[in-house]
């Protein structure tokens, strides 16, 4: 099954953010330069019609204020963003990775661009920005830049935490609770038998 659900905490989903007084627009970590995905071309485009704050080696434009500690200074900087650009370096059924779900836990809002199937794993309606709704860049930009100006728009995006998780995620979460190599055995004796699997089933 797909690792990143092993670290994700039910309560830091469901609990409602503590927010400070003021939060930032958009930003991004982005150190790697792989660009099958081209989401460097996206990006820029992007960052033509409304802002981004880039933390990352890629298209850098601002600085960590104190140490880079990894995955606790990422956490603790999104946190004060209302977006956060979770761009995967490649667009693949099932390849959703900590890019999506890093902002989700961290009480932000993730626009995500990726697997075509990434609603399969939200935990909630309406819980992130699905780049591919929209026809261009400019188009998103647009949508953020409403966003900003319109707390009721982008409120919207945390009804999901105030109600029970999807029973899907509920489900991907149990899964991952039994060790992976009972899986991949009770998997294969399912083939076996007849059984059919799907792939969200590993």
């Amino acid at each position: 099954l797909h690792t990143y659900y092993t670290f994700l905490d039910r309560k830091a989903l469901t609990t409602p953010p503590s927010r400070r007084p003021a939060l930032n627009k958009a930003c991004m970590f982005i150190s790697s330069p792989f660009n099958r995905s081209h989401r460097l071309e996206y990006i820029r485009e992007l960052m033509r019609h409304t802002e981004i704050d880039s933390y990352g080696k890629v298209l850098h434009n601002r600085d960590l204020t104190g140490a880079d500690c990894g995955a606790s200074t990422l956490m603790e900087v999104i946190r004060d963003y209302k977006f956060v650009l979770g761009f995967e370096n490649a667009l693949s059924p099932d390849y959703v990775t900590e890019k999506f779900f890093n902002p989700l836990l961290a009480g932000t809002v993730p626009v995500y661009r990726g697997a075509p199937n990434v609603r399969d794993f939200a935990p909630g309606e309406h819980c992130f920005v699905n780049v591919e709704a929209y026809d261009s860049p400019r188009a998103l930009a647009d949508f953020l830049n409403r966003c900003y100006a319109d707390d009721d728009l982008y409120e919207q995006f945390y009804t999901w935490r105030r109600i029970p998780l999807r029973t899907a995620f509920v489900q991907k979460l149990q899964e991952v609770e039994m060790h992976p190599f009972i899986r991949l055995c009770r998997k294969v004796a399912g083939m076996r038998n007849g059984i059919r699997f799907d792939s969200g089933s590993l």
